[in-house]
């Protein structure tokens, strides 16, 4: 995200401002159009495999010989694990857009 965020910063990685005429919009060189889309996979890439690994890191952190951890210790953690993120959906999807 900090790839995307310098490329819409910094004038060098993104193309100048549009004129109103069409006929005076130029392109996104390639050195632009590669950092942007080589921060948007590394963006995909970073949450893709850390996302899964999340839960079942979580999950370790329990010890089942404990007598507190043995009642509903991690059901507790993936209730809500599984609540935050679906209400942070939620919340991205309509405050958001």
């Amino acid at each position: 995200m900090i790839g995307v965020t310098v490329s819409a910063i910094f004038p060098g990685l993104r193309p100048p401002p549009c004129e109103p005429k069409p006929e005076t919009c130029h392109r996104a060189t390639t050195n632009q159009l590669l950092v942007f889309y080589g921060s948007l996979l590394l963006t995909a890439v970073g949450s893709g495999g850390i996302r899964p690994c999340v839960v079942a890191f979580g999950a370790d952190q329990f010890e089942l010989d404990r007598p507190q951890t043995q009642h509903g210790g991690r059901r507790s953690f993936f209730n809500l694990y599984f609540f935050s993120m679906g209400f942070s959906t939620l919340l991205a999807l309509t405050m958001a857009v």
